[in-house]
């Protein structure tokens, strides 16, 4: 069984969680004896570049407009333009990745993050079993945030899609119900098979345990919240340091964790209030702060297609208030590890906050965890996939 993966990025450049998602999966994939390939967008020669990486053979593409969106590099009008034809019609691209088609010769192209959707007609034309993972809402808005371009550019946006996604995908899966959802009241997928496969974190299941006993055990009075992700208005960091620096309270701190255009206002924030410490964009310093907290906030203000900061969190055992959007609420009830707030209700948010501020609480929350987390296991997703693509190769 060939697979072969399409995505803007892959390894090293794992820009977000559908890049650390498609990791776990290739990388899962190979090492059962799979042959895996993936075409990338975040080439730096113009030339294809093949490499191996943990026996996933990586073809990577350039395309430097779209390298210069992705990290906000600035960009001229003519740029802008063809950023933006780009997602529609790409001739470069389609022509390498249909020499490409032919040369790896896969069983099944499945497409994540990219653009644009005429590779799926490339691919049935060749005969490959076309599939497609929707983690976030770009089939629905060319922003990929739900009804943020104007109603005419969504309309003409969502034309274009439909007819590719309704015509030439075999199947479709989804990291939560409600993401796909979404896309199934617009009338998306309509001759797709239809599955919700989770993402996968790298769990260890004893290690987890060792994480939830250590915190049953803890008797200091003292309790640390943890935010850990972008600093957007959309995030909820503007409403979590409303409502933290609300609550009268010296034996709580609140360790920020992560960067975006709010950082000088978070920066701000923690001079005034010395229980407010900023850690930066942290990467394997953040295992340390997961380690140190009791209590993750994830108040997202927009609907998270999943959130996978949730399950990243439950395997160092801590417990969670989520806000009540997207898939967040799905993976909370899943995990059983907290509870769900109104990001539009302060006060939901700090009478949370305050429940959480009990030990005995909180031992309430986390000793499921263990059991439940398998759910995000990478076997659980490894062997979901594997009888899907079973179903469909040759």
């Amino acid at each position: 069984m060939k697979i072969l993966f399409l995505n803007l990025f892959y390894d090293p450049l794992l820009q977000g969680g559908t890049e650390h998602s498609l990791k776990l999966l290739a990388e899962g994939l190979a090492s059962r004896g799979v042959s895996v390939s993936v075409i990338t967008f975040d080439g730096q020669e113009r030339e294809v570049r093949k490499e191996w990486i943990h026996n996933v053979a990586v073809y990577r593409l350039y395309a430097p407009v779209f390298m210069k969106k992705a990290f906000h590099h600035r960009v001229n009008t003519m740029e802008k333009l063809r950023y933006y034809i780009g997602k529609y019609i790409n001739v470069p691209i389609c022509r390498k990745v249909k020499k490409l088609l032919d040369e790896i010769a896969p069983d099944i192209l499945h497409t994540q993050n990219f653009f644009p959707s005429y590779i799926w007609k490339m691919a049935k034309k060749e005969g490959i079993i076309t599939g497609h993972t929707t983690r976030d809402y770009f089939l629905l808005d060319p922003q990929s945030s739900y009804n943020m371009s104007p109603r005419a550019v969504n309309w003409l946006h969502q034309i274009y899609q439909k007819h590719f996604c309704n015509k030439y995908l075999d199947f479709v899966t989804s990291p939560s119900e409600f993401i796909l959802q979404k896309h199934l009241q617009e009338g998306y997928f309509t001759g797709a098979d239809r599955r919700v496969i989770v993402n996968a974190v790298d769990v260890d299941v004893k290690r987890t345990k060792a994480y939830v006993d250590e915190r049953i055990k803890r008797q200091n009075e003292n309790y640390r919240i943890l935010y850990a992700g972008a600093l957007t208005e959309s995030k909820g960091i503007r409403l979590l340091l409303r409502v933290f620096t609300s609550i009268q309270k010296n034996d709580i701190s609140l360790v920020i964790c992560g960067d975006g255009p709010l950082r000088k206002e978070v920066l701000e924030m923690a001079k005034r209030d010395q229980r407010i410490h900023y850690r930066g964009n942290l990467k394997e310093e953040l295992e340390a702060e997961y380690q140190k907290a009791d209590i993750l906030v994830v108040p997202s203000v927009w609907e998270e297609p999943f959130g996978r900061i949730l399950i990243e969190g439950a395997r160092y055992g801590l417990p969670v208030i989520g806000s009540n959007r997207g898939g967040i609420p799905e993976i909370v009830n899943m995990l059983g590890n907290g509870e769900c707030v109104d990001p539009e209700n302060e006060r939901d948010l700090q009478s949370a906050i305050l429940r959480f501020l009990n030990r005995e609480y909180i031992v309430r929350y986390i000793s499921s965890i263990p059991e439940h987390i398998r759910t995000y296991s990478l076997d659980y997703q490894l062997e979901a996939f594997i009888e899907l693509y079973t179903k469909y190769s040759k």
